[in-house]
């Protein structure tokens, strides 16, 4: 049995089984759980969640409001997860190679198909921090073996 429905029959009986069948079936829903989505929505990455549905791949962290970015395979991340799953790892501490805060791009030396932070790209012997200015020296050789 079809029934039409006007906005203003909705509206002046909401709690009927048509009304209520109407309002139900005009639902979205959630990319991630499959189901109907009845409170606030999220619309992120080309699909529509329930806040709570929308995470982080690795800490399930909620992402609601939160900036977060993706990886090659379309899995959501929060900045931090995605950066210590994915940024280039120092040769000498290995921590993620990542933009200090309040900075958009990381800063790194890449020496010997190795990535370093600046400060840890030092001299193995005297522990010297190596540079690209100028004033430094370069160190002689002569009297090593090597």
């Amino acid at each position: 049995m079809e029934v039409e429905i006007s906005c203003t029959d909705l509206l002046a009986t909401p709690r009927t089984y048509h009304s209520l069948h109407f309002f139900q079936s005009t639902l979205e829903k959630c990319t991630k759980c499959g189901k109907k989505i009845t409170d606030r929505l999220l619309r992120a990455h080309g699909g529509v969640y329930h806040v709570e549905c929308f995470t982080c791949a690795s800490c399930n962290r909620t992402l609601d409001g939160v900036p977060f970015t993706t990886d090659p395979q379309n899995n959501v991340y929060c900045v931090h997860c995605y950066q210590e799953k994915f940024a280039p790892r120092c040769a000498v501490c290995n921590q993620p190679i990542v933009p200090r805060d309040g900075e958009k791009e990381a800063v790194r030396v890449i020496a010997m198909e190795k990535s370093f932070h600046p400060t840890c790209y030092k001299c193995e012997d005297c522990g010297l921090q190596l540079s690209s200015k100028v004033c430094y020296s370069t160190y002689s050789m002569r009297h090593r073996t090597v």
